[in-house]
């Protein structure tokens, strides 16, 4: 459905991360996990109107700690964006000016709960869904988990729902020992995020009649690709999409740096039928 929905508006994009820090497998309770992230997405598609972009980031909790130990690159992107106002065209995904995520989990208290030594096999999970849309007015923000409640009497006339998504996302979080938070801003958008604990499973117990791989691009010679973009977040994205289909990526920001990197030499480790 979400798929479908941004096919039809190329001006949105709708876009996944998730971190290498986070297990192949982990184990939990899929229904209750999945439909708080439907009930998130939904929300975000429903309310980004012609253009910009829904962005589903996951990471361990543990990443977020201090912002001067962050090492993953979407992170670290994220917070040095809401630090550069500078730009007219923003290094975000669709190039639109976001809300600093770092604020929709800033009041949360069970993240570093988990003693590793005495719990090794319990993780928290971070997932963040960041929209482009409407955002919500300030003096609505208070009672957006309420049930049957809406930002005020258009919303349901102009994007239709009854008011509950929120609320039973956040029942949900607390059923899985987590948190719920949000930032939004009118006109810029709203970002949410929560947490949810998992126990660490065996990539083993993974069904290998699975495959996750098309055809055509197992057939790749060398499995490399070079990701040509200005803006490091979407570049990251799309380097993260390349890893989980088998192929090696690096990132250059301009046409100008692809033609120094290729010349320098790495030309002949990407296969001449991949498209860059």
């Amino acid at each position: 459905m979400f798929y479908h929905y941004f096919q039809e508006n190329p001006m949105k994009k709708l876009a996944v991360y998730v971190s290498d820090r986070l297990p192949e497998v982990v184990i939990g309770d899929p229904g209750r996990f999945r439909q708080i992230i439907t009930n998130l997405v939904g929300n975000s598609i429903k309310f980004t109107r012609d253009k910009g972009h829904v962005f589903v980031s996951v990471h361990l909790a543990d990443e977020v700690r201090s912002p001067l130990d962050v090492r993953d690159a979407v992170l670290k992107q994220g917070l040095e964006l809401v630090q550069d106002t500078s730009s007219i065209v923003y290094d975000s995904l669709s190039g639109f000016p976001v809300v600093n995520r770092w604020k929709s989990w800033e009041k949360f208290t069970k993240s570093s709960c988990i003693d590793s030594k005495v719990e090794p096999e319990i993780i928290r999970l971070l997932v963040t869904v960041e929209d482009t849309g409407v955002g919500i007015p300030e003096d609505a923000q208070s009672r957006i988990f309420t049930p049957f409640v809406q930002a005020d009497s258009s919303t349901s006339r102009n994007y239709g729902g009854t008011g509950i998504g929120l609320s039973i996302s956040k029942c949900l979080v607390d059923l899985m020992d987590g948190e719920i938070g949000f930032v939004s801003k009118c006109g810029i958008g709203s970002t949410f995020s929560f947490t949810v604990s998992f126990r660490k499973g065996e990539s083993t117990s993974l069904d290998t009649k699975w495959q996750p791989y098309d055809a055509a691009v197992l057939e790749v010679p060398g499995g490399r690709a070079l990701v040509i973009d200005e803006r490091s977040v979407r570049a990251e994205v799309n380097k993260y999409h390349l890893q989980r289909l088998g192929i090696t990526a690096d990132i250059v920001p301009s046409l100008k740096t692809a033609c120094a990197y290729l010349s320098s030499g790495h030309c002949n480790s990407i296969p001449a039928d991949l498209p860059i």
